[in-house]
Parts: structure tokens; sequence; C-alpha cells
């Protein structure tokens, strides 16, 4: 089997669409979250993203990673105006529904309304959910921080969760995720299974 290998110099003049395609895709697997958030005249508004991420468990932190702003509204903008998000897991069979929302929809155009997903308010939470996601998380904006490369690290307080029972392990209760989508880069969605769950280990 033929193997890979970059220098700095071949990395730098590789072409720019694949290089991007191919850094994005060595994270590895990771969650493909349907993030909700309110636009302006109380549009509901939903993109795709894959990029939140544990930050810690006391208090509870989420981060989220924007690419450099392009002065284009958007998610970032709505965060920053109402100081709420949702991050929605939804099941695999809504993965070229949940795909679409990563397409950039005219400024004014719902993507719910867009690919009839109905959006679910809680009390106290200014930002939508997606109606029947198995795990749905309502998170509040905390800080931003800047990146080297200019994107924008949004840090975000778990203030809710929401889990159906097939998302709980049913004797520990913590969340599970087969069944739900996940994505590697941009485009590649992978099925996941659990495995095993493997005790606490000490020296």
């Amino acid at each position: 089997m033929e193997s890979l290998h970059y220098s700095a110099s071949e990395w730098a003049d590789l072409d720019r669409a694949y290089r991007r395609t191919f850094v994005n895709r060595l994270q590895g697997v990771r969650a493909a979250v349907a993030v909700g958030s309110m636009g302006p005249g109380n549009q509901s508004n939903l993109g795709l993203f894959f990029s939140l991420q544990h930050l810690g468990a006391a208090p509870a932190l989420m981060g989220l990673v924007f690419r450099p702003e392009t002065g284009r509204g958007g998610t970032l903008d709505n965060l920053r105006r109402t100081g709420w998000l949702t991050a929605n897991f939804c099941r695999d069979e809504y993965r070229t529904v949940i795909h679409r929302t990563s397409a950039a929809f005219p400024e004014g155009v719902s993507e719910f309304d867009e690919l009839n997903l109905k959006p679910h308010f809680e009390p106290g939470i200014p930002a939508p959910f997606v109606m029947g996601a198995p795990i749905r998380l309502g998170l509040e904006r905390a800080t931003e921080i800047r990146l080297p490369n200019d994107c924008i690290l949004a840090v975000l307080n778990l203030r809710s969760v929401w889990m159906e029972g097939g998302a709980l392990e049913p004797e520990t209760k913590l969340p599970r995720f087969d069944g739900l989508l996940h994505v590697n880069g941009l485009d590649a969605y992978y099925g996941v299974e659990f495995q095993q769950t493997l005790g606490y280990e000490h020296p």
C-alpha cells in the first residue's frame, strides 16, 4: 500500500483546496452538530459544525470554532447579539438534510423553513433547538478567543441538557452516540457503534 509524507516545502506547494480538506480530516471522526441561533427579526437559523469540543466540567464549558470573519452575517453574529446557541445531535437518517445546512443560504432565509425542520424553544433560551434531536444543549456565550489563523474560538457555558432515552446508557445514564451523525472533515460521514466501556486505570 502506498504511503504518504509531506515535507514543509511540499506542504506549502499543495493545491489549496486539497490541503484544506486534508487538514480538516486529520482530526478524525467527530460529531456533526446542528447549531441553532436566532437571527435578526426573530428568524430561526441553523448551521452545521464539527468543531464543538469539551473545555472543562467545573464549570461546564464547551468550545466552538468559527472561520475568520468575512463581514457576512451568520451564527457568530447571532451569538454575539443574543448571547445564546443550541447544539443539536441528530440521528443518522437526517444526514442529507442536516448536511444541507452547510449551504450559504441567502440572508433572511431560515434553514429550518428551507429544510422542513421544526424549531423548538425552551424557556429562558432565546435560540432554537431542532425538534426531535436526541441530544440538545443550551449554550450561553462566555468569551471569545482569536486564534493565530484569525479563526474565533467561542467559549460557551453549558446551561441545559436534554436527552432522549435512546441516547442514554441504561445503567450509567451517560450519553451514547451510536446512530447519531458523525463526520470526518467537511463531507465524509461515518456510522458510530458502541464497543466497550473500560474502567479507570491506576499505575
